[in-house]
């Protein structure tokens, strides 16, 4: 197969095109200390407890809401939030 009848699929991708300069995008964000009792004592409000939970392949922190045998596990704050505001009946 000649070059001029290679596929445009097929071409080698330069390694550049593969980084990304916006870790803070893809990465999960952090909850400090009083932002996360917040939520706790908020979450505790409605029956629900509220962990920190490290990863071990990775370190990045997930976020598990547990009420009785049930438990959801988020990865970002945001996602916490959004259930929160879910489970205290207001807008998201």
């Amino acid at each position: 197969m000649s070059a001029h009848e290679k596929a445009v699929g097929v071409l080698d991708t330069p390694a550049t095109a593969q980084e990304s300069k916006r870790t803070q995008i893809l990465r999960p964000q952090h909850l400090d200390r009083k932002e996360l009792d917040t939520l706790r004592d908020r979450f505790a409000r409605r029956g629900y407890t509220l962990q920190r939970v490290y990863r071990a392949g990775d370190g990045y922190p997930t976020y598990h809401a547990s009420r009785t045998a049930q438990t959801r596990v988020f990865s970002h704050p945001h996602d916490v939030g959004a259930f929160l505001a879910v489970v205290e009946g207001s807008t998201v």
